[in-house]
């Protein structure tokens, strides 16, 4: 300590800068601790402990240093983290004030134009934010990330060729860039004769962490799906999961206490006292992962009173914070019996401005977060004009277009989809419950079949419109002329024409799925033979 005493805040400024830049966090802290304290109006003393917490996972500690730092001097470099910060936490209305009047002319270091980048790609601003990456490779040519970030909004934006090129240009500065790797593999154009195999076969032959397995692996499937090599398809994602899924665990028994927690607040009716908000803007579109979910989206976003807000969380994470419990997990039976106190009226209040400020619209607005249908009870006793669509497909077809999709690691909702077998059990408790919904709940949930729906396009989009009080159109069922931006996994097919070609994709690999097609008969599910 008396070391740090004698050394001037010119000096402490410095060292902390350069603990910083050596994750030595523990003396960073000590050094901008001490630093503060002989300079209480120093600016960047408290944005580099923000970054310092940012560092230990603690936002909102960090968002509240970087708030004063901002006090004494406003610099976009501090919005940028701020905003990066407020997103982290799903505060993303808050993000968006930070910076939406940011000039990208005046910024003139890469790191705060990526981050005010991902930042507005995280809230779905795809077309802003594909010009602070401009920025950020002008300023810096030599970081992979920025090519990647670049990359990743091109593709919501439909410029495929662009994306491809950014990538390529990622791995090139980076080779172990996994998420451009990834990223490549899904953008088509892929053969036997012209892929990147070679190329992620031999990364696989580095030792990965259990993040590196799940991307490497992924790609390799993705790719032996393009040139029809399902079996290796089939145990490259066997690869891909295997680490990650031994890292988290198996999700049956908590999934199991969930979904018990779920029907008991269906039995009881112990939500059904609770007050909430009459509004008729939310649309929720939910249901399991790649079951139409964007289709329907892009149907509905065709009608010049609908905006998308896209996958928003901010229903979840409201109804974590207002339930008041410290799970890690953001939802589960802990959360779920800690929703009885939460003030449902104010929930949809504050979700109602949070949506509509993402989805720029005083209208109705499109919330296509798949698994907010587990929230479905308290979505409707928080808003009970809300309309749900929930979208389900044939069962084996369900399973593994989910088990071949690379959901976010950190998200312990999708921690389902690591383990086959798991997710077939998470499919048959849905399956249930959304049977339930609709039975309670005629007037607000309605259950749409993919199948149909890819098939007869403009009959079931007439049927979701009346559903949803809206006037109908056939050509709304023209998905390929919605030309607003994409920021699912669907980006590409939803650029084309809806088709029923994925209908009994699970046949490719049927030679796998025995054990799971047992399951499923075991329970009486009608299979797609």
């Amino acid at each position: 300590m008396s070391v740090l005493n004698d050394m001037t805040p010119k000096q402490l400024h410095a060292k902390a800068v350069e603990a910083l830049n050596h994750q030595n966090i523990k003396q960073a802290h000590a050094y901008l601790v001490q630093l503060v304290k002989l300079v209480p109006d120093h600016a960047d003393g408290y944005f580099l402990l923000a970054m310092v917490n940012i560092n230990v996972g603690q936002l909102v500690k960090a968002s509240k240093l970087i708030e004063k730092a901002l006090s004494f001097n406003d610099l976009i470099e501090y919005r940028a983290h701020l905003a990066k910060c407020y997103a982290l936490m799903g505060k993303l209305t808050q993000a968006k004030s930070c910076i939406e009047k940011v000039d990208v002319k005046n910024i003139s270091k890469a790191l705060t134009a990526d981050t005010i980048g991902v930042v507005l790609s995280r809230i779905g601003l795809h077309e802003r934010a594909i010009v602070f990456f401009q920025q950020a490779i002008k300023i810096d040519s030599s970081n992979a990330d920025y090519f990647y970030n670049f990359g990743v909004s091109s593709k919501f934006l439909g410029d495929l060729q662009q994306a491809r090129i950014a990538y390529e240009k990622a791995i090139a500065i980076n080779p172990m860039q996994v998420a451009a790797h990834f990223a490549l593999s899904g953008l088509g154009q892929i053969t036997s004769q012209s892929n990147h195999i070679d190329r992620l076969l031999t990364l696989k032959r580095q030792p990965l962490n259990a993040d590196e397995q799940l991307y490497i692996g992924h790609a390799l499937a993705k790719e032996y799906e393009e040139i029809n090599d399902y079996d290796q398809a089939f145990y490259s994602l066997l690869y891909a999961k295997k680490a990650k899924s031994k890292q988290v665990g198996s999700t049956r028994s908590r999934d199991k206490k969930m979904f018990n927690q779920l029907y008991q607040y269906i039995d009881s009716g112990r939500l059904e006292q609770k007050k909430g908000v009459v509004d008729d803007s939310p649309i929720f579109i939910v249901g399991m992962p790649r079951t139409g979910t964007t289709v329907v989206e892009r149907m509905l976003t065709r009608h010049e009173e609908v905006h998308s807000a896209g996958e928003l969380h901010d229903f979840p994470l409201l109804t974590k914070q207002l339930s008041e419990e410290n799970s890690p997990h953001l939802l589960n039976d802990d959360v779920l019996r800690a929703a009885e106190r939460i003030n449902y009226e104010l929930l949809g209040k504050t979700y109602i401005q949070k949506a509509k400020s993402v989805a720029n619209c005083p209208s109705k607005f499109v919330d296509k977060l798949p698994l907010n249908v587990l929230y479905t009870q308290l979505i409707l006793t928080a808003l009970p004009n809300a309309k749900i669509i929930c979208l389900e497909r044939e069962p084996l077809d369900t399973i593994m277009s989910n088990f071949r999709q690379l959901f976010a690691s950190n998200y312990s909702l999708y921690h389902h989809s690591l383990d086959i077998n798991d997710l077939c059990r998470f499919y048959m408790q849905f399956k249930k419950l959304i049977s339930i919904y609709q039975n309670k709940y005629p007037n607000n949930f309605i259950k749409i079949s993919y199948e149909r729906l890819v098939e007869s396009p403009r009959v079931v989009g007439e049927e979701v419109f009346n559903f949803c009080d809206l006037s109908w159109q056939d050509d709304y069922a023209l998905i390929e002329n919605n030309h607003r931006p994409v920021d699912t996994a669907s980006a590409i097919q939803v650029r084309q024409p809806i088709v029923s070609s994925n209908i009994g994709n699970w046949k490719h690999y049927k030679n796998h799925l025995e054990e799971i097609k047992n399951s499923l008969l075991t329970e009486n599910y009608n299979l797609n033979k």
